[in-house]
């Protein structure tokens, strides 16, 4: 027996209040009764003696059987004086409280709340302040990733927002399309940058070495006019000139005459070649005799009787006049009709009718055109055929670049055998030649020069550029908004984490007590052998 003794009880702490009433050490109804015993503690906590450690014990803990011994214990030193000569209290306060514990221990029911207490504990209460605590601290690591990253999208958007600015050529304030429009004033100093290029010795060199290079290829035969480049021949002779020049040959005019116009409407145009019939606008022929006809009198006299001097004029019996030619008369004469000239007439005979000679065309009526007022460059025609030709020039230098650094045979140098000094070209000179030309074509080509050509040719890319450059201005203001919202959020999670940390250490603290005093009690059930709770109490 005294072995069976020294065996120890080990019991699940999940199933704890299941094993004491497995084994009728308290009954299910327990819980309603230890519900009528919490109203009694309710009620004598109301009258308490100013001790430190009953106060102590009733500041926000939960109050058990073994609180309230502990209690007792105490209330025998504060309530000595109220003690009968029997052994008994006479205080109010000592008999409530000893009154409890004797409810308490009524079909052990404090075993069966004790139970439960630690079983809450272990299983709902520990954890679930945990978990909070746990997510707490996730939500302040989350944020100080989120904040590290929006910091640097921040700075990245503002670093992304200033350097567009910088390529387009603004500074990126507050009216940023005001800024646009004025960008176009630039235009023609970048494109004489690129005209100064065209106009550079290396890249002339690179013009003449292909025209000499295909002259000598084809035996001297040049294709069409013999000059591939015509505009970049008239750029490097005549700088960026206007297209009004490159097709006419004569100098832009600076101002253009106005065309004529006239406010008034067609039929207010001019007063002459219009007949006035009056007011009416009709022709009053009289009252006439009803028959619609003209009434002329009596008779017309074209002055000519019978009796006329040379006898050329007749009066008929029909009422015809008979003209006859007088004598010694040879007819009418109407000249020469073979011989007009009806150019001194400013007549001139078409197939299709009579036209006025010398008339002005409408061209050199209005002047130039608004296209061919722009320059070579600026023109979007112009300025895509001079690129092609860039290209055209560059590609071939690449291509005599490529051969040049190849071994040379006998079979190359036999072929440009007796050519001039401007076919053949060393391979220094052709990298000096292709860098000019490529940057001449990169510079037509760059991001800058395209941005200020939209710019100037379309209104509604200047408002939609403007708004992209907004939002990536303003973006970052927004991202740094967010961040303070996150740091409101860590603050609040902090705070959560600062006062639940310490009620669960409380609470922890707790459940060990309770946990020794049920070991306690239930050792003593079974004549003191060794009792464990084991689970997940002992990890707590």
């Amino acid at each position: 027996m005294s072995a069976e003794r020294e065996l120890p009880i080990d019991i699940k702490d999940t199933k704890l209040c299941d094993w004491l009433v497995d084994r009728r050490w308290t009954t299910l109804d327990n819980r309603d009764q230890s519900a009528s015993i919490r109203k009694h503690i309710n009620d004598a906590i109301q009258d308490m003696p100013d001790v430190d450690e009953i106060t102590e014990m009733l500041a926000g803990s939960y109050i058990t059987y073994y609180h309230c011994k502990r209690i007792v214990e105490l209330l025998k030193v504060s309530e000595a004086d109220s003690r009968t000569f029997f052994g008994s209290y006479s205080s109010k306060r000592m008999k409530d409280w000893l009154e409890i514990v004797k409810l308490y221990e009524t079909d052990n029911i404090y075993l069966g709340e004790s139970a439960r207490i630690l079983q809450h504990n272990v299983e709902y209460e520990i954890p679930s302040l945990k978990r909070k605590v746990s997510a707490a601290q996730s939500r302040i690591n989350d944020s100080h990733r989120r904040e590290t990253e929006m910091r640097a999208k921040a700075q990245s958007t503002q670093e992304n927002f200033t350097a567009t600015c910088k390529s387009i050529g603004i500074a990126g304030g507050e009216d940023i399309r005001k800024e646009l429009l004025q960008l176009p004033s630039s235009l023609p100093n970048e494109l004489e940058k690129v005209a100064a290029l065209i106009q550079s010795g290396d890249f002339r060199g690179g013009m003449a070495y292909y025209t000499a290079f295909v002259e000598f290829t084809l035996d001297g035969k040049t294709q069409g006019d013999g000059t591939p480049f015509k505009l970049l021949t008239c750029i490097a002779d005549r700088g960026n000139t206007s297209c009004y020049e490159y097709e006419t040959g004569k100098p832009l005019p600076e101002t253009s005459a106005p065309t004529a116009t006239s406010d008034a409407k067609p039929d207010e145009a001019s007063d002459f070649g219009v007949i006035d019939f009056g007011d009416d606008g009709g022709i009053d022929f009289g009252d006439g005799d009803g028959d619609g006809g003209i009434d002329f009198g009596d008779g017309i006299d074209f002055g000519v009787t019978d009796g006329s001097p040379d006898g050329s004029a007749k009066s008929g019996t029909d009422g015809w006049v008979e003209v006859s030619e007088p004598e010694g008369s040879d007819g009418i004469d109407f000249g020469d009709l073979d011989t007009i000239d009806l150019g001194e007439a400013g007549i001139q005979v078409a197939d299709f009718g009579i036209e006025v000679a010398d008339t002005p065309s409408a061209a050199d009526t209005d002047g130039p055109t608004p296209a061919q007022r722009e320059s070579l460059l600026a023109n979007p025609t112009t300025r895509n055929s001079i690129l092609d030709e860039i290209i055209q020039v560059e590609s071939f230098l690449i291509q005599r670049l490529d051969e040049l650094s190849n071994a040379i045979d006998s079979t190359s140098i036999n072929q440009f055998e007796g050519a001039g000094p401007g076919v053949v070209q060393s391979k220094a000179a052709v990298e000096t030649m292709l860098a000019a030309v490529a940057q001449a074509r990169e510079l037509l080509q760059s991001e800058k020069l395209q941005q200020l050509f939209r710019i100037r040719g379309s209104e509604k890319y200047v408002d939609r550029l403007a708004s992209n450059l907004r939002q990536q201005k303003y973006h970052s203001a927004t991202i740094l908004g967010r961040i303070g919202k996150l740091e409101e959020q860590r603050a609040a999670a902090q705070a959560l984490i600062e006062d639940s940390t310490p009620k669960i250490a409380a609470l922890i603290k707790q459940t060990k007590v309770l946990q020794g005093n049920i070991e306690k009690s239930i050792s003593g059930l079974y004549k003191g052998r060794p009792v464990n709770i084991i689970g997940d109490v002992n990890n707590l």
